[in-house]
């Protein structure tokens, strides 16, 4: 599908479907220099083993659904489905802008994530690889909440969950990054990217990382204007290397090392053993 526009799709009867492509059944296909935009449901889903679709240079935006719950997504890779995301643009979808799950992956490089609701992207018993992105302004969602520039969670104890995320920009949401429930043998690497302008209540911080026996690796990272930068479950084991921390703004509270329950807030001044960079010596978007 080269060139294409691919618009104002309808539901049955019932209001399902009315999908702007679906592509299932082992099936391949590529979409480049086109618009799926104002469909029903999902703008484009992939769906089952050996299904594959790669996207480049298209616009996927302002999908709505007729239900109560706002469910219209941008992208749905499922079902171990793949998927490649490459120069693009996820925008203004009523739900995530892209959605994987149940043993889905996805490649994603230099693609824009602005406005969608509750987050822009969401990773569930998934595997993505992300890298120079834009991930800015996703917002609340009407009924479950969010605004996070990614989202993450593992429901089920044996399905793969890998997370690789590099040289992004990572900003203006409730929290930048949220993973839970992790389970050991996942792997988490943020490396190279800017979170800034995330967290706009107190407490709520750019990183956060709960219910999870397996820490992230973040390394490289830059934080910047924001009241909390990190914030890591009690019982996970992150490692941390060379990441710039900013101090935090002056109109928020003040951050301490502290507990909270059963979690630990770690905040510029109290991560410890971790070599920290000199700005003018930083290599990243800082």
């Amino acid at each position: 599908i080269t060139s294409s526009v691919i618009t104002n799709t309808s539901t049955d009867s019932q209001g399902w479907f009315g999908y702007g492509l679906a592509m299932g059944g082992g099936a391949t296909g590529l979409v480049t220099d086109s618009t799926v935009t104002k469909n029903r449901g999902v703008g484009i889903l992939v769906d089952g083993q050996g299904s594959d679709l790669s996207v480049k240079r298209t616009h996927i935006g302002e999908t709505r659904t007729n239900f109560p719950v706002a469910t219209g997504m941008g992208v749905i890779v499922q079902n171990n489905a793949t998927a490649t995301i490459d120069d693009s643009a996820v925008v203004k979808n009523e739900a995530p802008g892209l959605w994987l799950s149940t043993g889905a992956t996805a490649n994603v490089t230099g693609t824009v994530f602005d406005g969608n609701l509750f987050s822009g992207i969401s990773v569930i018993d998934a595997e993505g690889t992300f890298e120079e992105n834009r991930i800015l302004m996703n917002q609340f969602h009407s009924g479950e909440g969010g605004a996070a520039g990614v989202f993450g969670w593992r429901l089920d104890s044996g399905s793969l969950f890998e997370v690789v995320m590099r040289k992004n920009i990572i900003e203006d949401h409730t929290a930048g990054v949220y993973f839970r429930d992790n389970a050991i043998g996942m792997s988490l690497l943020f490396q190279g990217n800017l979170f800034r302008r995330n967290g706009y209540y107190p407490y709520v911080p750019q990183f956060l990382q709960v219910n999870s026996p397996v820490g992230a690796t973040l390394s490289e990272n830059c934080f910047k204007e924001s009241a909390l930068h990190v914030f890591l479950d009690s019982s996970a084991a992150p490692n941390l290397l060379g990441n710039y921390y900013e101090a935090p703004l002056e109109n928020f509270h003040t951050i301490k090392q502290q507990r909270c329950g059963t979690h630990l807030q770690l905040s510029p001044a109290s991560i410890s053993q971790e070599i920290l960079p000199s700005p003018e010596n930083f290599v990243s978007y800082c």
